[in-house]
């Protein structure tokens, strides 16, 4: 995403000339609440692999093989 996708951007700015806001077309809002929920699933995604990783070695889990990892990022 770049400044471009999200559309014009507006300032409010205090008396003294200091931005205290912006205001974007909502479109270009959506655009950003896409992208941040996107990546709190990638997040979520590695610290479910961490806990994972934890319990394998732990030996509470057992491990898959490597192939079996490779489908389910395919996916």
């Amino acid at each position: 995403m770049n400044t471009n996708s999200i559309g014009a951007v507006q300032f409010l700015m205090s008396d003294t000339g200091e931005r205290t806001a912006a205001v974007i077309p909502i479109e270009g809002w959506k655009a950003i609440e896409a992208l941040y929920m996107e990546r709190i699933e990638i997040l979520e995604d590695i610290r479910e692999s961490f806990i994972e990783l934890k319990e394998i070695r732990a030996g509470r889990l057992e491990a898959r093989p490597i192939e079996e990892l490779w489908d389910e990022l395919e996916d």
